[in-house]
């Protein structure tokens, strides 16, 4: 079922694109979508205008749909792991929960969207979480992913961008997904990440307060001002 939503986002994206006059022939792509046999779209037939299926699929597989029916739970961590409610100086127990509102909204998500920031400065080695979340908040064009989407990415790891996997002078990039801020048991602010262990993508569970480094990336979306961010990124 997801990789037919993904096919549907894929095909009203270009249908977009033709309406808009930048390539012709939006009929004859859906004709052809609908038409060609699946034996022949295995094999990467030509579409239309040189784009084959197997591009078509391949653009598919960077579409990933996030279950938004159930709220993130972060229960599986463990007994009393909560989102941070209100303030980071608070006991993070009562107040607005710590989450990017917009990052919520989305349901299906082109991967190939997604920019990896450090938000490291001239000179700076690394950065405390704290100011590195702070700085993230303060540009108001970008949108920290959440909790829900890491949780979509493990569901589906092969879709997750080989790029990811890079090491940053021979350490292991960790993305981080800031757009949720959880509260440890012991009352730490901490954040989950995506890290590619033995050729494996498994979660990490780092404490806000640690220091962050230039193999340490947020994954976060630059929203074009004005847009309102509902179902389907990009827009």
């Amino acid at each position: 079922m997801a990789f037919i939503a993904s096919m549907t986002f894929i095909l009203n994206f270009f249908k977009e694109v033709f309406r808009k006059g930048i390539f012709p022939g939006v009929q004859k792509l859906e004709s052809s979508i609908s038409q060609a046999p699946k034996t022949a779209i295995s094999q990467g037939q030509m579409l239309f205008g040189g784009i084959t299926s197997a591009t078509i699929a391949a653009m598919a597989r960077s579409v990933v749909c996030i279950d938004r029916s159930r709220c993130f739970n972060p229960i599986f961590l463990g007994k009393d792991w909560t989102i941070w409610q209100g303030p980071p100086d608070g006991d993070g127990m009562v107040g607005q929960e710590d989450q990017d509102s917009r990052s919520l909204a989305i349901t299906q998500l082109d991967l190939s969207k997604i920019v990896l920031e450090t938000t490291l400065q001239d000179n700076e080695l690394s950065i405390d979480g704290e100011k590195k979340l702070m700085r993230l908040k303060a540009v108001g064009h970008i949108i920290r992913l959440d909790a829900g989407i890491l949780m979509a990415l493990l569901q589906n790891r092969e879709a997750v961008p080989a790029s990811w996997a890079k090491s940053v002078h021979g350490k292991t990039s960790n993305i981080f997904f800031d757009g949720t801020v959880l509260r440890s048991p012991e009352g730490f602010r901490c954040t989950l990440c995506l890290c590619c262990q033995s050729s494996q993508w498994v979660f990490v569970c780092n404490r806000q307060a640690a220091q962050w480094f230039g193999n340490d990336y947020s994954a976060v979306l630059h929203c074009p001002k004005g847009k309102l961010v509902t179902g389907s990124f990009p827009f």
